[in-house]
Parts: C-alpha cells; sequence; structure tokens
C-alpha cells in the first residue's frame, strides 16, 4: 500500500504543554492510529499546523519544528494567525504543501484530515478540483450538535469528500451519509500487570480536560457528599477548575496534579484503583464526542465508573460502571459501590475488559481503516 498524507499535527510534551489549543488526548488518539498504520506497513506523512490562540494573544507565525514528535514524519505547516485570515492562511498553506508534495512524489493512496476544520476542508475541496482521483477521508473526533442544522455545515464543509469516519456511535448512525466507517479508539503497546492487592487507600483517577464540559462539577459535588476517609482522588489533565481547585484547598483527599507526560501519567493509572469518566450531557457536543480517555483507562482493567454517552457504541456497557443518573447523588453512590468491590469482582472486571480489548488494538483498527480506504479508492478508481 502507498502513502497516506494525514492533515493534522502530533506534538511532543513541551509542545503540548506550549500550545493551549492542542489536545493531549486527541493527541493520544492520533499517535495510536498512526503507530497502527505503521504495523500494517502503511506510511504515512503528516502536514502539521500547530493551533496557537490568534494573535497578539498567540503568535503571528505559530509554529516550530521542536514541538512536533520526532517519531512521525512531520512537515511543519506556518501560517499567518490574524483574525478574520486564519482559515484562509492555514487553507493556503497546507493546500500548497500537499500539492508541493504530490508534484514530486506521487499521488497517495488516500489522505486524511484530523476533524472537519474549515481550513482543512477549504484546502482539501481546492485540491479535489485539482486531483480528482485523489481519495479524501474525512475523520469527525469531535463536533457541535449537528441536529442544530440538520448537518448543513458538516454537509457543505465535506461536500468533496468520499469517505466519512465518525468515532462517536451517535455520529455514525445519523450522519446523511453513504460511505462512512465506524472506529472510535483503541490501545497499542504491552497490557500493565495489575496490582494484585489494594493499598489501604482506594485512588480514583481522573484524566482529561479540567473543564466544566468534562462533568467536573457533578464529580466535585459528588465528593462532598462522599466521606470516606480512606479515598484519594488524584486529577490530570489541562485547565483550570476553580470548584476543583477550591475543593483540593479544603480536601485533603483531592490532589490537582495537572498536565504531566505520559510517563508520569501512565505510573499513576498503575498505581489508580478507580477511574472517572463523567461528561456534561447537555454538553452540545456530547452526542458527537467519543471520550477516548475511557480507552486508555481500559487498558489498565479497572472499574471505570462513567455514563454510557450516545458517542460509545452499546458494548461498552458491559466494561464500565454506569451510575444511575447524572447527579451527584448517583456519583456518590457508585464511588462507595467500587470500594466495597470483592477481589473476585475485580478479577471478573479485568476478564471482562481483557475480552473487550482483543479486538480494540490499534493495529486491528488501522487494518480496518486501510480497508475502507482501498475499498472507497477502488471505487473512485472505477468512476
Amino acid at each position: 500500500m502507498n502513502e497516506i498524507y494525514w492533515c493534522g499535527s502530533v506534538l511532543n510534551y513541551q509542545g503540548l504543554k506550549r500550545y493551549k489549543g492542542q489536545s493531549p488526548a486527541a493527541s493520544q488518539w492520533t499517535k495510536g492510529l498512526l503507530k497502527g498504520f505503521r504495523k500494517n506497513n502503511v506510511e504515512v506523512k503528516l502536514f502539521s499546523n500547530i493551533w496557537d490562540s490568534l494573535f497578539p494573544k498567540g503568535t503571528l507565525f505559530p509554529g516550530n519544528q521542536k514541538y512536533l514528535d520526532l517519531d512521525f514524519d512531520q512537515q511543519l505547516v506556518r501560517y499567518v494567525n490574524v483574525p478574520c485570515f486564519r482559515t484562509a492562511a492555514i487553507a493556503f498553506s497546507l493546500r500548497r504543501s500537499l500539492e508541493s508534495a504530490i508534484k514530486s512524489n506521487k499521488e497517495p493512496i488516500a489522505i486524511l484530515n484530523y476533524n472537519p476544520s474549515k481550513a482543512f476542508c477549504k484546502a482539501l475541496r481546492a485540491l479535489k478540483k485539482k486531483h480528482p482521483h485523489v481519495t479524501w477521508i474525512n475523520i469527525t473526533l469531535d463536533l457541535d450538535d449537528p441536529d442544530v442544522d440538520n448537518w448543513k455545515s458538516y454537509i457543505d464543509l465535506t461536500q468533496s469528500a468520499d469517505g466519512h469516519v465518525f468515532l462517536s456511535w451517535w455520529g455514525y448512525l445519523n450522519a446523511p451519509v453513504k460511505n462512512k466507517l465506524h472506529l472510535d479508539s483503541g490501545w497499542c503497546g504491552d497490557l500493565p500487570l495489575i496490582k494484585k492487592h489494594r493499598s489501604k487507600k482506594t485512588i480514583f483517577l481522573y484524566a482529561g480536560k479540567l473543564a466544566d464540559y468534562g462533568g467536573l462539577r457533578t464529580i466535585v459535588k459528588a465528593i462532598k457528599e462522599f466521606h470516606d476517609p480512606n479515598s484519594i482522588f488524584e486529577f490530570y489533565g489541562k485547565g483550570n477548575h476553580n470548584e476543583l481547585n477550591e475543593l483540593a484547598n479544603m480536601d485533603k483527599r483531592v490532589v490537582v496534579k495537572g498536565f504531566v507526560s505520559d510517563v508520569e501519567l501512565d505510573k499513576a493509572c498503575k498505581n489508580a484503583d478507580v477511574f472517572l469518566s463523567p461528561c456534561d450531557i447537555n454538553w452540545t457536543s456530547t452526542k458527537m464526542n467519543f471520550p477516548s480517555k475511557t480507552l486508555l483507562y481500559l487498558k489498565y482493567r479497572k472499574p471505570i465508573i462513567s455514563q454510557l454517552l450516545p458517542g460509545m457504541s452499546p458494548e461498552f456497557e458491559k466494561v464500565i460502571i454506569t451510575p444511575l443518573d447524572d447527579t451527584s447523588t448517583a456519583w456518590k453512590n457508585k464511588f462507595e459501590s467500587v470500594c466495597k468491590l470483592s477481589g473476585q469482582d475485580l478479577t471478573n472486571i479485568e476478564k471482562e475488559i481483557s475480552n473487550f480489548l482483543m479486538i480494540r488494538s490499534w493495529d486491528r483498527q488501522a487494518q480496518r481503516l486501510i480497508s475502507f480506504v482501498q475499498k472507497t479508492k477502488q471505487r473512485n478508481d472505477n468512476f
């Protein structure tokens, strides 16, 4: 199989710390898929713009090669970062970079873009006019509620795309497009060993955006209702949540770690007993969002407290512990119940998750996407 072009960047730890607009969870997802391509002998070249706050809050020409993850073949896409012009500037620079690569080498088997941003779609629609046989696959990781305009904005942006990939189960079922694939997330590497004996204190861990749409307000209230002195709550991620910080100042059980390296997060996850994956059900993007941190948690094969969100496929119900509703009391009740799980209960959870993970490795997920790309390209070539 020939080379795939990817629109979007993968930053290293310093880059993720430097640029607030770059999501660590999205970076982990992208790295997993790209490594899956590599295991399937597919080379991927990235055309990498770095999202920064608009000038003057952000830099005028965002991007520095030192912030790109060196594990991947990335070409930096520079642009002028000024209001009212950024979208056009990224689109122009990206299209020019893609056309130069095609001219120097040959047409890739496909171009994939990370999320249907206006800039990416503008560039790829223009590129398709000049290179109609290039296969364009749009990947949607998250999106504002498309029901607001009956999917019109999405259709307008991706009108020239040959295929559509959705992480959200709800998005996959409801998107009014014909050629589509559901692919949520995966895991790679070795499954970590599980500590066989719990420590005297139960460690609850949250890893994600420290913001209200992550459901943290409910978790803060639930912790206040949960009075077990032998529990610890650790929070990892970007952002600054005032209510959480206030709670941490008052309650010694609550520790806000902030954004840390992959190595440090992995160590914390191995040491944790329970994972928390809340989400604001009423948030505008919930239906089109797949909580990728859930797959991160599953790799450690421990109890996960999470709502079954519209973006999650039905089989997730077997591997998560679901609160009765979205109230703080319902979450508090689950805190209490997981603290009472027996050794046999934990073994059963480990086995159920292990079976689930058997078909969720990134190399198998990448293989599914490669097959989808090949069938789409064949259809285009025969058209």
